[in-house]
């Protein structure tokens, strides 16, 4: 069995004249008001910290969130700049090569129309002041000479002769080493217009051309110089795009049709373009290979062969310029221009089988230069 808990201690009931009694009864008082005063200076340190606490969280909350909305706030805009950054370079590559492709397609556009204005020009001047034209973006001032014999004569100007200032004489190529280079070596030369380079009397004519850089296109017929195309730059905001016009001297040269040349009875070796009725009889006069004979019959049959072999040989010198210069540096143009050779031999064999290869013909003298060793040991030669 459990004890029986003690019961409480009986407290002696206090004698109001005991005075021991009073001393316990003011201690008691006393030891009650310590306590509650002790409780209240508690209550309050705990309310000052407590208070304390509360303000320092907060501040510490406000200090955090502004800390970390800041971070994350400077990482939104690195990122934002970085991906607008790179949407701009991205747009504007697309737009640099949607420019680029809109520029070139202008310019075979260009070429493609100039090239069809040249061969169907009605008369010499006509086809004179096409050429002329059509150097309009690619130099700043262009000229046509005509290369006669030793002599060379003024046939226009962009930009020049638009004044009282004429070249009516002719002047001799010796007298202007430039052309004379063009003449020999039959390539684009570049040159300072001075009078030791250009003679006196065509400096004087052109204008002030001594610290100029000008360059000068052979314009060949069967690999013979029967014009020279004069162009200079602007300055640098108008440089002279030089691929521009040597694509475009050598259509000029490829428009020169055979059925618009007439023989000089004096001088065989010469040809000349005629002028219509009436015209000035400043003509080109133009130094001739030895031509084939042309048939008599079927002659419509053999111009439209002809035309076929210049138009497809024309194609390849315009629009694959770059595998045509190495494929003649290399001695391959077969090679380098295999499938359009091909596809152009097969046309020819099934349009005209039974014309001569006129194809071959032009592949040499135009394509190669007149050196079938150009066309390398892999070409298989005329069509049977």
């Amino acid at each position: 069995m459990s004890a029986a808990p003690n019961p409480p201690p009986i407290e002696a009931p206090i004698d109001p004249s005991d005075p021991i009694s009073e001393m316990k009864q003011a201690l008691e008082e006393t030891r009650a008001l310590t306590r509650e005063q002790l409780g209240a200076a508690w209550q309050l340190h705990a309310d000052r910290i407590r208070e304390q606490l509360d303000s320092g969280w907060r501040e510490q909350i406000d200090r955090i969130f502004e800390e970390r909305f800041s971070e994350i706030s400077g990482r939104l805009h690195q990122d934002f700049d970085h991906a607008v950054s790179v949407r701009a370079v991205e747009h504007a590559e697309m737009q640099m090569n949607l420019a680029r492709v809109a520029a070139q397609r202008h310019l075979t556009e260009q070429l493609n129309h100039t090239a069809r204005r040249l061969k169907n020009a009605e008369s010499r001047e006509v086809w004179i002041r096409t050429l002329l034209e059509s150097t309009d973006g690619f130099c700043s001032r262009a000229a046509l000479f005509a290369v006669n014999s030793k002599n060379l004569r003024f046939e226009g100007g962009k930009g020049i002769g638009d004044d009282d200032r004429r070249l009516d004489a002719d002047v001799p190529v010796a007298n202007a080493p430039a052309f004379q280079n063009v003449v020999d070596s039959k390539e684009t030369v570049v040159a300072i217009g001075t009078s030791g380079e250009l003679s006196s009397a065509i400096t004087e004519f052109l204008g002030d051309t001594a610290s100029k850089k000008v360059f000068l296109f052979p314009i060949l017929l069967r690999k013979i110089v029967v014009a020279v195309l004069y162009a200079e730059p602007g300055g640098e905001a108008e440089p002279v795009d030089v691929s521009a016009l040597e694509l475009l001297a050598a259509l000029a040269a490829n428009s020169m049709d055979t059925e618009e040349i007439v023989v000089l009875p004096p001088a065989p070796e010469l040809i000349q373009i005629a002028p219509p009725a009436g015209a000035r009889s400043n003509v080109i006069a133009m130094p001739l290979a030895a031509a084939e004979p042309e048939p008599t019959e079927g002659r419509e049959e053999h111009h439209r062969a002809q035309r076929f072999a210049r138009t497809r040989v024309a194609e390849f010198l315009l629009y694959k310029g770059r595998d045509v210069k190495s494929g003649r540096a290399g001695h391959q143009l077969y090679n380098r221009l295999r499938d359009g050779i091909d596809a152009a031999r097969d046309a020819y064999r099934r349009e005209f089988p039974s014309m001569p290869d006129y194809l071959h013909q032009e592949l040499v003298t135009r394509l190669a230069n007149n050196d079938a060793a150009l066309l390398g040991d892999d070409y298989p030669g005329p069509l049977a």
